[in-house]
């Protein structure tokens, strides 16, 4: 997000010649038409057309105008934002409360302070595909198809997780450190981590989940390869991921194998966060898809 929420920034992700692209516009956050006015901008410099659009992430939620536009625009476009408009029209506490919550949580992680999840939003980690909208993102590769992302997590008012990535035209002003960001982030996604353990023949299935959710992006800690070895010191490992708060591992050659694939290829899994259910094993330090469901 930018350090002046009054500017709303639109990612649009768009194919080109089957390759998918992100495109950013802009414009004047409390707008009836800033995504209007940010798809305008957009058109003007790439010369790109509605049904080219994949996914559209706004940082802050579009209005019914705009979203009437874009159900015309691209109909089949997914659409995602992290902060919502007010409903009761204080434009200026929405501002105050967003910057708030940004430049905290960087001030914080970056000094070293453990993000608290009981007082509000606080950095972690979000395992997504690697698709036009996370190459914006602050993020880190995990395999060719997925990527670890930057966000802030806290809860919303109306009872849901609200996440708020953290784009890289944020970060290059900031006086943060980003390796401090990268820390802080790794040991809040190991605050509540939790391993259970199955067993059979011999063989162990290991259950990552985490309280708040988001377990899957501990794929993605530094240690992770170690462990998973340690876990199963003989022959090669198998990772489930059938949706974000799950994380499975286990043999290749364990009795818990096609258990594992059966749960991710019959994953129900449709949320908010762009993320295929996926079984990847790694070989030469390097992860790698095995299957996905279609």
């Amino acid at each position: 997000m930018d350090i002046n929420p009054a500017i709303n920034h639109v990612v649009f992700e768009i194919d080109h010649k089957g390759t998918l692209k992100p495109s950013i516009g802009s414009g004047p956050t409390q707008a009836e038409d800033c995504v209007r006015q940010a798809w305008q901008q957009v058109v003007n410099e790439t010369g790109a057309s509605g049904h080219d659009v994949r996914r559209v992430y706004s940082e802050w939620e579009p209005s019914p105008g705009d979203l009437a536009f874009l159900e015309q625009l691209c109909p089949s476009a997914e659409i995602t934002h992290s902060f919502e408009r007010p409903r009761d029209g204080q434009w200026d506490a929405a501002f105050t409360e967003a910057r708030r919550i940004i430049l905290e949580a960087a001030e914080a992680n970056s000094s070293g302070t453990e993000g608290d999840e009981e007082d509000g939003d606080f950095m972690l980690l979000v395992l997504r595909d690697a698709d036009g909208l996370s190459e914006t993102m602050v993020g880190k590769p995990v395999a060719d198809d997925f990527q670890l992302c930057m966000a802030l997590v806290g809860p919303t008012p109306h009872g849901t997780v609200g996440i708020n990535y953290i784009l890289t035209n944020f970060l290059q002003n900031q006086p943060v450190d980003v390796d401090d960001l990268w820390n802080e982030a790794y040991q809040n996604l190991m605050v509540g981590l939790r391993i259970q353990v199955a067993e059979e023949k011999g063989e162990r299935l290991f259950i990552l989940e985490r309280e708040g959710g988001f377990a899957a992006s501990a794929i993605g800690l530094p240690d992770f390869p170690d462990r998973a070895r340690s876990w199963v010191p003989t022959g090669q490992i198998l990772f489930g991921i059938p949706n974000p708060d799950t994380l499975l591992v286990c043999g290749v050659n364990s009795p818990f194998a096609q258990q594992l694939q059966k749960a991710v290829l019959e994953s129900r899994y449709q949320g908010a966060i762009n993320l295929t259910p996926s079984v990847l094993q790694i070989e030469g330090g390097k992860f790698s898809i095995v299957t996905q469901r279609v």
